[in-house]
């Protein structure tokens, strides 16, 4: 609950183009041709104000569609040297959990600490203060030497939670105890408030010049915009009452009184609330304060990797009884190297014509491999190894048949 607040003084503006091009230039996938139009995309010519012409020394271009993608090739370097500070940290023993392993690592000198970044906005998550003052040094240090980029002293600081808020997206965040434990509370920051409201009165003076069914669904889709970004706030449901109530003022000084009708479209997406709503051109306007909390949805890396385990796994037989015969009709050699395979599980079992292909588990179409070759064959160098081997040429024939 000690959150180290960092500010990057002016990111876009101040980004180094030749830290910049080496970070490119070790991605394989971005090639010479590619990495010259990102090098003259960085060069381009600003025109001022007074029409002087500038060439950019540093930073990217302000609004250029590539910009957000070379923001999170710059902080990637952040990301990861965040991430070996605690959770990727190698240890001598291995555990067979997340958990485990953290509750190993609290018993050291290590500082506990988590990132949570957008772009150039992020925030470092620490159990007390000594830490979050640390890491604040720390990140300092790496984002100038390493980096080449500056933070705002004004507006960096460090944040207990349980004491003030911490405002990430639009969102303040604060700690709070319940039932003995500290859970989250957030609310949308006042700076999102007022601008909800600028632009929800902007679209209701639109409404009320042209009184059309395709304005209705433009406001629609403003009031849906907001709703599903900021439903992740816990009072959302507190917030927008308050806002809604001075949307209601407005819509009753612009459109009219409202009513109890409602179109079909909002009946499917507000079934259960009863609020009062206005009509225009046939069409019913969205409440915006029709709208409870929803969990954010939460990606597990473990349940991904077991997707992955499962995908690689997906031509292989797992029968005992077929993997027995098979190894007795082949000698316990693997077909590919010709050496013996010792040990019951040093085996793989390959399908040259996938299950979901048709392919049967007879004989002729099984494979008797080492077990190296199970990753192997799913990674992207697979090509590279026993070039002259007729039995693997067979294989990577039918995997690119079937890829």
């Amino acid at each position: 609950h000690f959150v180290v607040d960092i500010d990057i003084k002016g990111f876009f503006d101040n980004i180094n183009h030749k830290k910049l091009i080496k970070q490119l230039q070790r991605f394989k996938s971005i090639d010479k041709k590619t990495l010259s139009i990102i090098k003259c995309m960085l060069k381009v010519e600003t025109v001022l104000q007074n029409k002087d012409i500038i060439q950019s020394e540093k930073g990217t271009p302000q609004g250029g569609i590539l910009s957000p993608l070379l923001a999170n090739i710059v902080l990637n370097e952040l990301d990861w040297w965040i991430h070996k500070q605690w959770s990727g940290l190698k240890t001598k023993s291995e555990y067979s959990t997340l958990g485990n392993k953290e509750r190993a690592l609290r018993d050291t000198n290590l500082i506990e600490v988590r990132i949570v970044r957008y772009a150039d906005d992020f925030k470092l998550f620490c159990r007390d203060r000594a830490s979050a003052e640390k890491m604040f040094k720390l990140v300092k240090i790496f984002l100038k030497d390493r980096l080449k980029l500056e933070i705002s002293e004004k507006k960096s600081k460090i944040v207990n939670l349980r004491k003030e808020f911490s405002i990430f997206l639009g969102i303040k965040l604060k700690a709070v105890k319940n039932r003995n434990r500290l859970t989250v509370r957030s609310y949308i920051s006042d700076k999102a408030r007022k601008a909800i409201l600028t632009l929800i009165r902007q679209e209701i003076k639109e409404l009320q010049k042209r009184r059309t069914a395709q304005q209705v669904l433009k406001f629609n889709s403003v009031i849906l915009g907001i709703q599903n970004y900021y439903r992740m706030a816990t009072m959302i449901s507190m917030d927008f009452s308050k806002i809604g109530y001075i949307v209601n003022k407005s819509l009753m000084n612009r459109i009219g009184k409202p009513s109890d009708k409602k179109d079909k479209k909002y009946k499917l997406r507000y079934k259960g609330y009863n609020f009062k709503v206005w009509n225009v051109a046939g069409n019913t306007i969205f409440t915006l304060q029709a709208i409870k909390f929803k969990i954010p949805k939460l990606f597990s890396a473990k349940k991904k990797m077991q997707k992955e385990e499962k995908q690689i796994e997906i031509n292989e037989i797992e029968d005992p009884q077929i993997r027995a015969v098979l190894r007795l009709q082949r000698n316990s050699t693997c077909e590919v190297t010709g050496k013996y395979i010792a040990g019951n599980d040093n085996f793989y079992v390959h399908r040259l014509v996938p299950k979901e292909h048709g392919g049967r588990d007879d004989l002729e179409n099984l494979m008797l491999l080492d077990s190296s070759f199970k990753t192997l064959l799913k990674s992207g160098n697979r090509e590279d190894y026993y070039k002259d081997n007729e039995n693997y040429a067979r294989i990577l024939k039918t995997l690119s048949k079937y890829k």
